[in-house]
């Protein structure tokens, strides 16, 4: 026993094409110049699998056809390399609508052979179009915050390199609860000169991290040495965010003035 269904699209006729043209199901393709009239028969076992897989299409392809068409709608500024890499961040969370949406289907396919694709959308998966909608907003907020952190870093970093050198080495000790600020006598630098420099209070024990960008772009080191960190990935350091740790953004600022040491006495205490 086989199942008939029928596909057809105007506004997505190139997209179903290749997707129905990917299928390795019998089909048969109506002729019609402005519309994608599809027909296919499939056995039980096919249909399942036909399900699964018109599920990913709608969570992957197509529905990066979906918000490219948002973005351009209500987000006409970005570049197209800025627009795919929005898009690109979208797939983990889009994928695991697909059984929602499968099922979906299933249930349509009991009542309806014919699916006309703008009109499932419109009427079946409105709760998708809206979640890519709701979706994309976050993502461009989330792209756009980032960039002007990264504008900032930049600007941060150009500051940095015109500023003369105030100290020539200072040594970063990364302890277990915070971070220990020495000369390159290894001695401690005081809480008070440090308090000067950042013109705040700073509280007893070891220096903590979100100070530690603030006291280095003011003393203006000429070399910088951190004990007991990992030095980060290049790749990592060419996409900071706001989540990114400090001595990535460190790495970024002050760029070949850093480095990273893991084998002396002080690293092993």
């Amino acid at each position: 026993m086989t199942t008939k269904i029928l596909l057809m699209s105007k506004n997505y006729k190139a997209q179903l094409d290749k997707f129905v043209e990917s299928l390795e199901f019998p089909r048969a393709k109506k002729e019609d110049s402005e519309l994608s009239l599809w027909e296919l028969r499939l056995t039980q076992e096919d249909y399942q699998d036909f399900l699964k897989q018109v599920s990913r299409w709608l969570t992957d392809s197509l529905s990066r056809v979906l918000m490219r068409e948002l973005t351009h709608r209500k987000h006409w500024h970005l570049t197209e390399l800025e627009y795919r890499e929005i898009i690109n961040s979208a797939s983990h969370t889009l994928t695991l609508d697909g059984k929602q949406i499968r099922e979906g289907l299933d249930k349509y396919f009991d009542d309806y052979s014919l699916l006309i694709l703008e009109g499932y959308l419109t009427f079946r998966l409105s709760w998708f179009l809206r979640k890519l909608d709701d979706l994309l907003e976050d993502l461009i907020d989330e792209y756009l915050i980032d960039r002007e952190f990264n504008e900032y870093l930049q600007v941060l970093k150009y500051f940095i390199d015109g500023q003369p050198i105030k100290i020539d080495t200072i040594h970063i000790v990364v302890k277990q609860g915070g971070i220990e600020l020495r000369d390159r006598s290894w001695r401690p630098f005081s809480r008070n000169y440090l308090e000067q420099i950042l013109g705040e209070p700073i509280e007893k024990g070891t220096m903590q991290k979100e100070l530690l960008i603030s006291v280095l772009i003011s003393i203006v080191p000429a070399e910088i040495v951190v004990h007991g960190v990992q030095e980060p990935s290049y790749s990592v350091i060419d996409n900071l965010s706001r989540d990114s740790g400090v001595f990535e953004i460190l790495s970024y600022i002050f760029s070949n003035r850093i480095k990273y040491c893991f084998q002396c006495k002080y690293c092993q205490d």
